[in-house]
């Protein structure tokens, strides 16, 4: 189904950075599995979160 994917512009919102970063993400073959669909970058929900699950860490801040 169509709302198991979020397009470039979602996700980049989502880890707040910008399209263009995640456009060197995949020309690199760096961060999360994506596909083509009809012409348009698509990321399956279920990979980002398991992207997350693996990839990101809390940052502790010293005081």
């Amino acid at each position: 189904m169509i709302t198991d994917y979020l397009t470039v512009d979602h996700l980049a919102s989502r880890w707040n950075m910008s399209t263009k970063t995640l456009s060197t993400w995949r020309q690199k073959g760096l961060g999360c599995k994506f596909k083509i669909i009809s012409g348009m970058v698509v990321y399956k929900l279920a990979d980002i979160e398991k992207y997350e699950s693996e990839n990101w860490y809390i940052r502790s801040v010293k005081e």
